[in-house]
């Protein structure tokens, strides 16, 4: 049973003028045991002109969302908001059946057919957010690993070609 503040992933299941249906998947990382229902109202999906949201432009049955519970509402649904930044469809299939690309923090577009969709989406980490140092330490980390990982021919963790170099000369060196 989630708690209030606790952040839930689901599928949205229905639509109409006022609320979004959501089928709870996941309570933080771990999934639900039982099937749980939450409800996102619309004046709960952002934080601000809340009296002019338009469900249908903020959440299409089987979008995916990240949402927090509000509280328990009733003996069968829990109220969700994604009225922060980090809230809001996390995955959409668009018409032509591929997964939409988020543009912007309304729009998500279709990667073939090139065809926008308005959704409530969520802010995600994307490297252009990030600052330039924060993408040179994550880079450099990557490539570190990458190349320790090539080196790396018997899986014993040192790096064979130091171990090749050494055996190269005519004898090792003697440390005495």
């Amino acid at each position: 049973m989630p708690e209030n503040g606790a952040i839930v992933t689901g599928r949205v299941t229905r639509i109409n003028m006022r609320m979004a249906t959501v089928e709870i998947l996941c309570v933080g990382n771990k999934p639900v045991q039982s099937p749980l229902t939450g409800i996102i109202r619309a004046r709960d999906v952002r934080a601000f002109d809340v009296d002019n949201v338009e469900i249908y432009k903020c959440f299409r049955p089987g979008d995916i969302v990240r949402a927090v519970v509000l509280s328990r509402g009733d003996a069968r649904n829990y109220y969700l908001s994604t009225a922060k930044n980090e809230l809001g469809v996390i995955a959409a299939v668009g018409r032509a059946g591929v997964l939409m690309v988020p543009i912007s923090w309304e729009q998500m577009q279709c990667p073939i057919t090139k065809a926008k969709e308005f959704r409530k989406v969520a802010k995600q980490l994307f490297v252009k957010d990030l600052d330039p140092d924060q993408v040179r330490q994550i880079t450099e980390s990557q490539d570190g690993d990458d190349q320790a990982e090539q080196n790396d021919d018997d899986g014993d963790g040192d790096n064979d070609d130091e171990a090749d170099e050494q055996n190269e000369g005519d004898e090792p060196a003697d440390d005495d």
